[in-house]
C-alpha cells in the first residue's frame, strides 16, 4: 500500500470523502458510474462493457492472470461473473474495467476488509 500511495499520493485529494453505493452485488460498477457521471444508473452499461472486454480478449487476459493462485477454472467463473447481474467483481474485473476505460481504478478498502477480504494483489508481468 505504501508504494501505491508514493506513486500516486500526489494524484489524491486531501479531501477524499467515501459515498455510498448500491450494495447489490454491482457495488464496484455503481462507484464508477457515479464517478464518471455523478448518477449509479449506468452500472450495467459498464458491466456490458467489461464483459466484453474480457470475452473478447480472453486469451491475453489468461495469459496475464492464469497462476497457482488463479486457474482456468477461476478465469471461467470471473467471465460468468461478468455477465451476470449482481454479482460481485474480483481483481480481473478491476482490471479488464480499467481497460474499458483507458484509467487506472484504484480501490481503497479499510484494514479489516483488506484483512477479511484480501487485497487481490496479482503480479501481472
Amino acid at each position: 500500500m505504501e508504494y501505491i500511495t508514493r506513486r500516486v499520493g500526489y494524484a489524491i485529494p486531501n479531501d477524499v470523502v467515501p459515498l455510498k453505493t448500491t450494495g447489490d452485488g454491482n457495488c464496484l460498477l455503481h462507484a464508477v458510474s457515479r464517478a464518471l457521471w455523478g448518477v449509479e444508473i449506468y452500472y450495467d452499461v459498464l458491466r456490458r462493457l467489461m464483459a466484453n472486454e474480457l470475452r473478447s480478449n480472453q486469451d491475453w487476459y489468461r495469459k496475464i492472470v492464469i497462476s497457482p493462485q488463479f486457474v482456468e477454472k477461476d478465469f471461467v467463473e470471473a467471465l460468468e461473473q461478468a455477465e451476470r447481474d449482481n454479482q460481485h467483481l474480483q481483481f480481473l474485473h478491476v482490471f479488464a474495467l480499467a481497460n474499458v476505460l483507458k484509467r487506472p481504478v484504484i480501490i481503497y478498502a479499510s484494514d479489516a476488509d483488506e484483512e477479511k477480504f484480501g487485497t487481490g494483489e496479482v503480479s501481472y508481468i
